[in-house]
């Protein structure tokens, strides 16, 4: 089982493709994690009920680009 950690950052903006202002945190998950638990973990480590609000997971591939958004499994696999 091989572990990955996710740098969190949250409760900021974006601002010219930059998050600012915001709050940091750190989730440690499997590597086969399934989307649901990954946005369980993430929820739960930011304490939010993810059931009540709406988590917008978006990891920047490099400095200056876009972020893009994690919504399936997929993209949790694309970010690992």
């Amino acid at each position: 089982m091989e572990l990955f950690s996710v740098y969190v950052l949250h409760s900021g903006e974006w601002e010219d493709n930059k998050f600012i202002n915001f709050v940091s945190d750190c989730v440690i998950n499997e590597s086969t994690v399934s989307y649901n638990n990954y946005v369980e973990a993430i929820s739960k480590q930011i304490r939010i009920d993810y059931e009540l609000n709406t988590l917008d997971i978006n990891f920047l591939p490099k400095d200056g680009l876009a972020p893009i958004l994690i919504y399936n499994y997929t993209g949790v696999r694309v970010y690992i």
